[in-house]
């Protein structure tokens, strides 16, 4: 909401002097107008406005961190799938490499049993619900991502 209202400001401020960059500008005032709408009217309606409005700047929440390896839970919107994480390595001081993204069944928290980061392949070794065909019910079991570098 702060990098909403600060490009509000922005946009009063520096309205009339910048003419050909108006309609950026505007889509900050409308962005917290919609969010302002949204919380006022909560329910369902006010979520998917909400939702609509956050969506360009919300962040992906660190899960796990080992070295240069880090998992983010990855925000894929309001209606959508539980549990989707993505998987990059630091690489220098400033560059990401994207290995990818999985979807894990677990509610709380992930839980990331082992990690092997080689110079070929880096494997994940996780915590996952798997649906037990016998028992007809899910299953805590070890699930293993392999990505090649």
């Amino acid at each position: 909401m702060s990098i909403v209202l600060t490009g509000f400001f922005i946009a009063i401020r520096f309205f009339k002097t910048l003419k050909w960059k108006r309609f950026y500008f505007s889509i900050y005032p409308f962005g917290c107008t919609l969010f302002i709408i949204g919380y006022i009217l909560k329910g369902m309606f006010g979520a998917i406005i909400m939702c609509v409005t956050m969506f360009p700047i919300v962040t992906d929440d660190l899960v796990y961190k080992n070295a240069d390896v880090r998992i983010f839970t990855k925000y894929t919107g309001l209606f959508s799938r539980c549990c989707t994480y993505s998987v990059s390595e630091k690489k220098y001081v400033f560059f990401e490499k994207y290995y990818g993204e999985f979807t894990a069944e677990v509610q709380s928290s992930l839980t990331i049993k082992n990690l092997d980061n080689t110079s070929k392949i880096l494997k994940i070794t996780f915590e996952d619900y798997v649906y037990n065909k016998t028992l007809k019910d899910m299953v805590l079991k070890d699930s293993t991502l392999v990505f090649k570098k």
